[in-house]
């Protein structure tokens, strides 16, 4: 994720661009370390003062995501892509939002998104394996487990998905 820090000029809710920043690290540390409540209210303060933070509206959507609130952590992945966020491990997020609220079709075009936005990205060939093969297609999900282990071939979880 990118953080640049601020020019001190002040943004919307009062806190200076360097001052979103430092809130902002504080908030992903306390996610880390599982204090979810007190990271997403560190994050609501981020996006009080600056609406289209895209990196808190990621994480956010992320912790919503682990916390089982999938329609929120759809919205907010959403919200970040609208925001301009374009990373491969937010549309693999998204996907992941996606596959868990049942919308498979749709978690499988994110996965789509996030391998080409990062062909090397392993936990995405991962998650389209499991989304497709959820959907019933299996010679496909085969297809995107072995792409994982050309990447990764020493990731036993790779291995057992495949089977």
């Amino acid at each position: 994720m990118s953080r640049k820090p601020g020019n001190g000029r002040q943004s919307t809710g009062g806190m200076t661009p360097a001052g979103i920043a430092s809130r902002f690290d504080l908030a992903v540390q306390e996610h880390q370390k599982g204090r979810l409540d007190k990271a997403r209210r560190l994050y609501r303060k981020i996006l009080k003062a600056s609406p289209r933070h895209a990196d808190a509206l990621h994480m956010l959507g992320l912790l919503e995501h682990q916390s089982g609130n999938q329609a929120a952590a759809i919205e907010l992945f959403n919200e970040a892509i609208q925001a301009g966020a374009t990373g491969a491990e937010l549309f693999t997020n998204l996907g992941s939002a996606l596959q868990a609220a049942g919308r498979l079709e749709e978690a499988v075009n994110c996965y789509r998104r996030a391998i080409a936005l990062n062909p090397a990205f392993t936990l995405a060939y991962n998650n389209l394996g499991n989304a497709l093969r959820a959907a019933g297609d299996r010679d496909a999900a085969t297809a995107a487990f072995r792409r994982a282990l050309e990447i990764a071939p020493d990731v036993a979880l790779l291995h057992f998905n495949l089977g």
